[in-house]
């Protein structure tokens, strides 16, 4: 929904971004592939991520012009299953504008306290869990001169605005406590050897993806702890409010099928 929203919204303003791919008469621009992308891929590998995509969008592009020159459109069972799309489609909208509209009260952060504090069993960790600092350079040199002032004392965002590619990632890498099971897919090499380092130590430079990268760590939750109040109060919130939109939507169903079953709408036969 709110993808439909963004695009109605700025729907007038003209797209001068470079054409990246053409298909035909159709063509795919920069803009429109980074909309489509999904943030977690381009902050991984962005150039990897827009390759991928565009040889996707041809290959979608050469096979439904094939479609239409074929007549697909004009056979039967498109329209059926156009007409099946459609009512799921429309289910699918109705539910997300429950999820997303409904004007329920919010979580309180005493609500999360004491949901924390009744379950705090619930909570011990699992496995390990690792707070770093993760730098991402263009070149290895930026890499070496980051790691160096890191190590000469100069500040994390310093060095962050000075070489790191995507700033916004480098500065948030260290808010979060990461799972030993999923630390840094894109980096295998650093995530076989963070769990090995010592609190501070920073990291070789290892290459990936022709991006260079090391961490410096920071904290570590041991199996069997349970983590900070502060971490968990602000996950139990986002769970509880999700939980209370879930409930809603549970009910509303509810009512229009008692609804409907009051009006003689709907019948069931053996």
């Amino acid at each position: 929904m709110l993808a439909i929203n963004g695009c109605s919204k700025h729907e007038s303003v003209k797209d001068t971004s470079p054409v990246i791919a053409k298909a035909g008469n159709q063509t795919l621009t920069l803009n429109q592939a980074l909309g489509k992308i999904p943030a977690h891929l381009l902050e991984t590998d962005s150039l990897n991520a827009l390759s991928s995509y565009k040889r996707q969008w041809v290959r979608e592009r050469v096979l439904i012009n094939e479609a239409n020159r074929r007549g697909v459109r004009d056979l039967p069972q498109f329209n059926q299953r156009l007409n099946e799309f459609a009512d799921q489609l429309a289910m699918q909208l109705l539910m997300e504008q429950l999820y997303y509209n409904a004007d329920l009260p919010e979580v309180t952060r005493q609500e999360a306290i004491d949901y924390y504090s009744a379950n705090r069993s619930n909570f011990v960790l699992q496995e390990r869990h690792f707070r770093f600092h993760h730098m991402i350079t263009e070149s290895l040199n930026d890499a070496n001169r980051a790691r160096t002032e890191l190590l000469n004392g100069q500040p994390w965002e310093t060095v962050v605005e000075r070489y790191a590619v995507d700033k916004s990632h480098s500065l948030r890498s260290s808010d979060n406590f990461s799972p030993e099971s999923a630390l840094l897919p894109e980096v295998p090499a650093l995530a076989q050897l963070l769990p090995r380092m010592g609190l501070t130590e920073v990291s070789p430079v290892r290459q990936s993806n022709n991006q260079y990268h090391f961490v410096q760590l920071l904290d570590v939750r041991q199996l069997g702890e349970a983590p900070e109040p502060e971490w968990a109060i602000a996950r139990i919130k986002e769970w509880l409010t999700l939980d209370r939109r879930r409930k809603h939507m549970s009910a509303f169903e509810q009512t229009l099928i008692r609804q409907a079953e009051a009006n003689r709408e709907i019948h069931f036969f053996d």
